[in-house]
């Protein structure tokens, strides 16, 4: 008998290994069933709790986000699920190419946009606006890898079901954009649609190429008074004006 990894991070015995590769499940394991349902529930509601905190606490904020990005390494290193599992190997790359190709798209409509409404704008308060939206690229694809190589791959075994693990995972990755109403429902909206696609695909990459595009994107569209320099927690109520 061959093992087939199943939506909800469990395997089964199977007959049919080649509609288990055809479907991009191939390469998943069993990592996921040695690893305690309790763990992974104390490991999501802590690094959570890390990184609200770290979001609404601007006088300690570093010490509770590096404490949660500590957690996250501890947790992903010591975790039996494979490079695959995760979201940060080869597969489904080449397949999922067309993510970042609309993600561009979308990007280049967004700015369009914003040039016929007259709010395009740059970055004049950053001494160095391209070396910063290299970082933000990078960061973009950190936050890819929390919300979807953390949080989503654990939400998908303790709901199983794939389904509610997308919606619980844009719930969650909107939720920490409190209060900042625009990127609520920019997160809520890229949330399910990015979610989905991991599910699908399981990579990562793209997805934080087209979320980087779509963030600076947006920034550059609408006026800082909508989106207070895309900052949230309690670094949007600050924000100069507010």
């Amino acid at each position: 008998m061959n093992l087939k990894y199943v939506e909800v991070g469990e395997c089964e015995a199977s007959a049919e290994p080649a509609r288990a590769q055809h479907e991009g499940k191939a390469a998943k394991r069993c990592g996921a069933l040695r690893i305690k349902p309790t763990r992974e529930f104390i490991e999501v509601a802590g690094v959570f709790s890390l990184i609200v905190i770290a979001l609404w606490t601007p006088r300690y904020a570093a010490i509770f986000m590096i404490a949660a990005a500590i957690w996250i390494l501890i947790a992903t290193l010591t975790s039996p699920r494979s490079a695959s599992e995760l979201g940060v190997g080869r597969i489904g790359l080449r397949k999922s190419v067309w993510i970042a190709v609309s993600g561009a798209l979308l990007a280049a409509a967004i700015l369009g946009a914003g040039a016929i409404e007259g709010t395009l704008h740059t970055f004049p308060w950053l001494p160095r606006p391209l070396l910063h939206s290299g970082v933000y690229a990078v960061w973009a694809l950190v936050q890819q890898f929390i919300t979807l190589s953390f949080f989503f791959i654990r939400f998908e075994r303790l709901l199983a079901s794939g389904t509610k693990a997308v919606v619980t995972t844009a719930l969650l990755f909107s939720a920490v954009h409190i209060p900042n109403w625009v990127l609520l429902v920019a997160t809520a909206m890229m949330g399910l649609v990015f979610a989905e696609i991991f599910r699908r695909y399981r990579n990562i990459y793209w997805l934080g190429v087209a979320h980087a595009l779509l963030g600076i994107a947006l920034a550059m569209a609408l006026p800082d008074a909508l989106h207070h320099q895309m900052n949230v927690g309690v670094a949007y109520l600050s924000y100069p004006g507010q």
